[in-house]
């Protein structure tokens, strides 16, 4: 069944959100996670970009999502970015490690 978001399958224990919507939310952030750092070959931004996604995603994919739950995901989402403050600077100066690019000693 459709109910404006994604696909409708069993509810979720607590019975606040269809299963699948959560899944479909958890396997799109894992494909745009795998596409950046694919993409990039940086780490950071895949994490930084995929956290920023949370939320949106949450918002407009998972339509039963409680109002908590996409609060908690924008709070999260600022903390992992403010997190990453560090590897944003090398980032914007080049200076950032790139996946599988050994390290100078």
């Amino acid at each position: 069944m459709r109910t404006g978001g994604l696909v409708v399958g069993t509810s979720s224990e607590s019975g606040d959100e269809p299963t699948s919507s959560r899944a479909g939310v958890l396997a799109l952030l894992a494909l745009i996670a795998a596409f950046v750092v694919l993409a990039f070959r940086y780490v950071s931004l895949g994490s930084i970009v995929t956290a920023a996604a949370i939320p949106v995603l949450f918002r407009y994919l998972a339509v039963d999502a409680p109002f908590w739950r996409i609060v908690m995901s924008i709070a999260i989402a600022i903390a992992v970015i403010l997190k990453h403050h560090s590897n944003i600077s090398r980032l914007v100066l080049g200076t950032e490690g790139k996946l599988g690019q050994k390290k100078e000693s």
